[in-house]
């Protein structure tokens, strides 16, 4: 008989629906019988509400019809209160509930948090069957804020990245891809890119995301760097693959993170990584093996390190090293085995 998961969670751009995507492109679920119940999509609450209303009715349906396991994708605020509600509907119909952690922010949520909300926190922990983070740093997190939890480890993962022929150029490229923002470390970057530009001229840092993209072009014009930034805007599929092989460097200095996908990326295209120290990246990234580790909002070394990385002999040995790791800890063949064995153990109760 087939495993039966209903997957839960957000159909909005961003990190947690490319990990969704991965699972079904990658052909996680070829084998097991799939559903996917949308519990989040749009910017504006109303619409959400909706969306979210119509997400509990449809795990009703899929549970009385017989899918007893639900893999819900969580990260903090909203999509916690969301995936909360669920569990606690659907552990009162005796489901087997896996909460995926992927919130970069989700401790700052907790001790933000007020008395009762920390209570919810505690409780949905307790009552998921098991709960999935992307390190250990994380599940040292989870066990302290709920010791009584169950909580596996299960690193994100990609499809590798192929080679592709790019335009050719002298300059060491440099991509940062995420959400234009304080936490991603955008703004220390241009500051960084402005010290740089007084040692080196050949380098180019192209910028895809969304966010607050009216204050980003403000401080290029303010540090006068044009001639060194290029926006992109959101980048996917053939372009992403296009400026992962233009590039020579994948930068992301952010202040918090739980393990980001473009580490991934980079690491299966043989890319050098400029990463913060946060999280779970020192866990996959090693500083001067597979990429380099910077102290978040320390522009003084997010400077070093990309001067570092416009020697190119450098940036492909750390790539070689990079892809290394990927085949260990990053890819497919290695994660998929991990988050069956997760699905399985439920047949066997």
């Amino acid at each position: 008989m087939k495993i039966k998961i209903v997957t839960v969670g957000t159909d909005s751009l961003g990190g947690i629906k490319t990990v969704i995507d991965n699972y079904i492109e990658t052909g996680l679920y070829k084998n097991i019988d799939h559903r996917i119940v949308t519990s989040h999509k749009y910017d504006k609450k109303s619409l959400n509400s909706l969306i979210f209303f119509v997400s509990i009715i449809k795990c009703l349906l899929f549970r009385i019809i017989g899918y007893k396991k639900f893999h819900m994708h969580m990260s903090m605020r909203g999509s916690f209160y969301r995936k909360y509600i669920l569990t606690k509907i659907l552990k009162c119909l005796n489901s087997n509930v896996i909460i995926h952690l992927h919130g970069s922010e989700f401790e700052e949520f907790y001790i933000k948090s007020n008395v009762k909300t920390k209570k919810h926190i505690k409780d949905l922990f307790l009552i998921a069957d098991t709960t999935i983070v992307l390190s250990n740093s994380w599940k040292k997190i989870i066990c302290r804020i709920q010791p009584a939890s169950n909580v596996v480890v299960i690193n994100n993962f990609v499809k590798e990245i192929p080679k592709v022929e790019t335009e050719k150029t002298n300059k060491t490229i440099f991509l940062f891809m995420g959400e234009i923002g304080d936490r991603k470390g955008i703004y220390d970057l241009l500051h960084a890119i402005k010290k740089l530009s007084f040692k080196r001229s050949d380098f180019k840092v192209i910028i895809g995301g969304k966010g607050e993209i009216k204050k980003l072009n403000k401080l290029i014009n303010k540090l006068s760097i044009n001639e060194y930034v290029k926006y992109e805007g959101w980048i996917v599929n053939d372009r992403k693959n296009y400026l992962i092989n233009y590039s020579n460097v994948i930068i992301l200095p952010s202040y918090n993170e739980g393990l980001p996908m473009v580490i991934a990326e980079a690491f299966s295209n043989e890319k050098t990584v400029i990463m913060s120290n946060v999280g779970g990246i020192p866990e996959i990234v090693h500083h001067g093996v597979n990429g380099y580790l910077i102290h978040a909002g320390n522009i003084e070394e997010i400077t070093n390190s990309m001067n570092m990385c416009c020697n190119k002999t450098i940036t492909i040995e750390l790539g070689i090293a990079g892809r290394d790791s990927y085949e260990k800890f990053l890819s497919p063949e290695t994660v998929i085995p991990k988050l069956l064995e997760v699905y399985e153990s439920y047949e066997k109760n």
